[in-house]
């Protein structure tokens, strides 16, 4: 009869303690990507000012934020 094999040790490293960062949402990055899209369509061609760039930034802003506001408010609604 043997003794049974003791569990192997942990070792802790730095940084253990601290949390893992978050994966950003695929909107976030939809977003930034469409801004700089438009920014550089706004640099380089003539018909498009940086007035569109502007305007197009306003309400891609205002969807953005709305959109995030609703996922937060269906999470919450979820955990009831």
């Amino acid at each position: 009869m043997s003794t049974p094999p003791s569990p192997p040790q942990q070792s802790h490293y730095y940084g253990a303690s601290m949390p893992p960062i978050p994966a950003p949402n695929p909107e976030v990055i939809v977003y930034i990507v469409s801004l700089v899209v438009v920014g550089i369509v706004a640099l380089a061609a003539e018909t498009v000012v940086s007035a569109h760039w502007v305007e197009f930034a306003k309400w891609a802003t205002a969807a953005y934020l709305i959109s995030r506001g609703i996922a937060k408010l269906g999470k919450v609604l979820e955990n009831r």
